[in-house]
């Protein structure tokens, strides 16, 4: 059987790369009390570490995770909300200056 005036498939998406990030990072201080407040350690939360992710034009992503694995810590680093401790973000290809290295030389390093 042959079908006449039949379309042909659907074309794929753009692949344009509209956001990018490379080596994510993100410690949260802990705030010391007591003999703790004594030690020169300094206390962090690894909040994220180290995620890598493209997001491209025209397709859906979805960030799943458990309760507290850092979903919403990730966004609000894309989104820039929350300094990043480290990583690269590229909007549009175009590098995204680390609001921390610009606040203080100390952490200028971490950034990339």
């Amino acid at each position: 059987m042959t079908l006449h005036g039949t379309s042909s498939p659907p074309a794929p998406p753009d692949t344009e790369v509209v956001l990018e990030a490379d080596g994510l990072t993100k410690h949260f201080a802990v705030r010391r009390t007591g003999r703790q407040a004594m030690t020169r350690a300094p206390r962090v939360v690894h909040a994220v570490d180290d995620v890598s992710l493209t997001l491209r034009r025209g397709r859906v992503t979805a960030l799943v995770g458990e309760s507290g694995s850092g979903k919403s810590t990730v966004a609000r680093l894309l989104a820039q909300l929350y300094p990043r401790t480290g990583g690269d973000i590229r909007l549009l290809g175009i590098r995204s200056p680390c609001a921390e290295a610009a606040a203080s030389a100390r952490t200028a390093g971490r950034c990339r």
